[in-house]
């Protein structure tokens, strides 16, 4: 990713709090928002992230530009939505654990979320905060079984959050399927099981 797509040229301007230099030796991902919730910058850690993540698609899908909240899925929007309003009307920096693991990888990050000056966007910090072999999770490996897993809708439900894919027995069953992460299906929804919705997402 080259320096003209991973930030706007305005972006350098807004930032009366933190030295673009600083941010671009973040060794953690950085990202950036406009006050109307636009992607303005990513730090060559965040790209870093995603291309050894697979993530690419995502970078060409959600680019410089575009808005964080069509990158976010539907119960997630109203949530980002709400807490960067408090963030942006209380100028108080907001911090938040997520996952966000490999097929082989248990990752847990705490985002930072800094207002800007001036009410001139945000700038958001995910630091890696444990990692470690997901066998050491104590997680069950289920096989990627369509016949389990497929709901009537036609599409997978994975967790947007751990990563689980939710049974299609009307239950509310979420089992670790790790070839569903490391080629999830192209008819994949995602949603929030509800342990991580109570845990991460209240």
């Amino acid at each position: 990713m080259t320096h003209e797509v991973r930030f706007q040229p305005e972006f350098r301007a807004r930032l009366l709090d933190f030295e673009f230099a600083t941010l671009e030796r973040e060794q953690h991902s950085v990202f950036a928002l406009s006050p109307a919730l636009a992607l303005v910058y990513f730090n060559p850690a965040y790209c870093g992230f995603a291309a050894s993540n697979h993530g690419e698609a995502v970078l060409t899908k959600f680019p410089v530009g575009a808005s964080l909240l069509d990158a976010v899925s539907g119960e997630l929007r109203p949530f980002y939505e709400q807490r960067l309003a408090t963030v942006r009307a209380t100028h108080t920096a907001w911090h938040h654990d997520y996952e966000c693991s490999s097929p082989d990888t248990f990752r847990a990050f705490r985002q930072s979320v800094y207002p800007l000056a001036n009410g001139l966007g945000f700038v958001l910090i995910n630091s890696l905060k444990v990692e470690a072999p997901m066998q050491t999770r104590g997680l069950e490996a289920h096989a990627p079984l369509d016949e389990r897993y497929l709901q009537q809708t036609g599409l997978f439900t994975q967790c947007s959050n751990c990563r689980r894919t939710r049974r299609n027995d009307g239950s509310e069953q979420w089992d670790w399927v790790p070839r569903y992460v490391s080629e999830r299906p192209g008819n994949t929804s995602h949603s929030i099981c509800l342990p991580c919705r109570d845990y991460y997402w209240r």
